[in-house]
């Protein structure tokens, strides 16, 4: 799929990178189509892109929880679960939404509302978590910035997490 966008120039993305959120993005119902681009080349980052197929400019950063928050966790109920195609066989790749103000070391990530990916049926969505001491403002680096990021390229490849 060739997409224009904004933040990344006229870019090609593998169809296997593209994913359909039924019910949209919170905020951005009638966004439904995401392309899911890897942060740098080696694809170690825990950084990614969700790109709007439909709106160049709405592109969320978003950033694998785990790498950041070892002890996060969330549930999902057996039916939603089972609605979204997770099995224990499929299971979701898990993201959360990061949020970048002026400064980068005071990037905060929402671990109230993950953002899901099913690989096997391209699809993704994101819940709320109900029930949870998670807000949608956890800082990523209490410690300060340890590197600076690297540049972002014009190409991307997608491979799954």
């Amino acid at each position: 799929m060739r997409l224009t966008t904004t933040r990344f120039g006229e870019i090609e993305i593998p169809d296997e990178c593209v994913f359909q959120f039924a019910d949209g993005v919170p905020g951005f119902p009638a966004d439904r189509t995401f392309a899911f681009i890897p942060h740098g080349k080696d694809g170690e980052s825990p950084f990614a892109y969700l790109q709007s197929a439909n709106t160049p400019e709405l592109t969320f950063l978003v950033a694998d929880p785990f790498a950041f928050f070892a002890d996060y966790e969330f549930s999902l109920p057996d039916d939603q679960a089972q609605a979204l195609g997770f099995t224990e066989g499929n299971l979701p790749a898990v993201y959360v939404i990061v949020s970048i103000p002026d400064k980068a070391e005071d990037m905060t990530a929402n671990l109230l509302a993950p953002v899901l990916l099913n690989w096997r049926d391209k699809t993704g969505c994101q819940v709320i978590a109900e029930k949870t001491a998670y807000t949608t403002k956890h800082r990523l680096f209490p410690q300060g910035l340890a590197r600076e990021e690297q540049a972002e390229e014009k190409t991307h490849a997608c491979a799954q997490p």
